[in-house]
């Protein structure tokens, strides 16, 4: 049987970002909130072992904001942050907190930025 397992980060979605410069040193910018979801994954992820086989993951990044009252008929949000960026910070949060031994294993993807009242991050990782 094929194991699954699916998370929810309650909270904005965060993107990826690179690190920054002042100067004479590189920051990440994001560096807390980064531990701070890694530690909530690793408590969602419990004592089951990593991923280590080829794995799909779904990912829906829920936002707040005007147009989800204002126009409840548009159902996507099409606008800052990108997609791509959202999905790397997702996974890399995933390796930190050992659900991922690789991201490399990652073989079908599917995401999409939507509105709703309750910011949040819901993604599910299925053995394939």
């Amino acid at each position: 049987m094929n194991r699954q397992v699916s998370y929810v980060i309650n909270g904005k979605p965060i993107p990826w970002t690179r690190p920054k410069s002042n100067g004479k040193h590189f920051f990440d910018s994001y560096s807390h909130e980064k531990l701070s979801w890694a530690l909530n994954l690793e408590r969602e992820h419990g004592d089951r072992f990593p991923f280590t086989k080829p794995i799909e993951i779904v990912i829906t990044f829920f936002f707040t904001g005007r147009n989800e009252i204002q126009n409840k008929n548009e159902e996507y949000r099409p606008n800052r942050p990108n997609l791509d960026s959202l999905i790397k910070f997702v996974v890399d949060a995933a390796q930190d907190a050992g659900i991922l031994k690789d991201d490399a294993i990652i073989v079908s993807l599917h995401a999409r930025k939507t509105f709703s009242l309750m910011p949040r991050t819901e993604f599910t990782i299925r053995e394939i």
